[in-house]
């Protein structure tokens, strides 16, 4: 045996291996009749198999899988299908988190065809991965809002896309940040984050927009305050805003600097006015 084989013997082996996998693979594809691509994604191929194939190159990988889910018609897909192309697209970010095109399928797929968990680990990998790039905590973000409700979740990931963002976006992206926090903690705490980010900001724009939101907040805390002591006073919550000033627990009702106004819910505790949808 050459030392050139024995030193060389494993790669062989491997190739070797890969080469008869594959050639026994191909057979069954080529004798099999056409189908539609939407009825091949069935079977989820291992990570170590899928790295086999692509002779260890993980970034290879991760293409020839993300050109695979880019190649299904969703459409077409039953809803069963839905869960084994994201695994595939689960798989890609393992292999390669920066992977582009992963991320940005799986957000625009996965989370509206009841796929929401493997889309939000595939943008959370990106996230991790893609330092400079808004979009993957962006999606990440806008996916907790509009699916779980989770407001400060969601605050807390437009941040993060608004300090890789150009300027332009930044405020926005804040501004949009700050509303959220605003629904998502009490009043407090939220005044106490708001604050915080209006201190931080270069922008005076966003200063600006930052301290009506601040504003507005201590307006309500006001109201809530108000509303204690109406409570304490009558053994009852008030039956509308007016109740605290003619009760004498508040001398004027504060007015929103952001327009919405504050109102009374049906629990009888001051809130902000809110969208109807948001």
């Amino acid at each position: 045996m050459s030392e050139w084989f024995r030193a060389n013997r494993l790669p062989l082996v491997i190739l070797l291996a890969g080469g008869l996998m594959y050639a026994n693979l191909s057979r069954h594809i080529f004798e099999r009749p056409s189908v539609r691509s939407s009825e091949e994604m069935t079977v989820v191929t291992p990570a170590p198999l899928q790295l086999l194939f692509a002779a260890g190159d993980r970034y290879l990988a991760a293409n020839i899988a993300t050109f695979r889910a880019l190649t299904v018609g969703v459409h077409e897909l039953k809803p069963e299908t839905y869960h084994v192309l994201a695994q595939v697209q689960l798989r890609a970010a393992m292999l390669n988190p920066r992977q582009e095109d992963n991320y940005y399928t799986a957000s625009a797929i996965l989370p509206w065809n009841g796929q929401y968990q493997p889309a939000q680990q595939v943008l959370q990998r990106a996230t991790d991965a893609r330092l400079n790039d808004a979009m993957p905590p962006f999606f990440h973000g806008f996916n907790r809002y509009y699916f779980e409700r989770d407001y400060i979740g969601a605050g807390k990931d437009m941040i993060v896309a608004a300090n890789r963002s150009e300027p332009v976006n930044r405020s926005a992206l804040s501004s949009i940040a700050a509303r959220w926090f605003e629904r998502g903690y009490q009043p407090k705490e939220a005044l106490a984050m708001i604050d915080g980010m209006a201190k931080q900001s270069a922008n005076p724009q966003l200063t600006r927009i930052l301290q009506a939101r601040s504003q507005r907040l201590k307006g309500l805390l006001a109201l809530r305050e108000a509303t204690e002591r109406f409570e304490q006073k009558t053994g009852r919550k008030p039956a509308k805003l007016e109740e605290l000033l003619t009760s004498g627990v508040l001398s004027a009702l504060p007015q929103d600097p952001l327009g919405a106004g504050y109102t009374l819910r049906a629990d009888g505790e001051p809130d902000i006015v809110r969208p109807k949808k948001p």
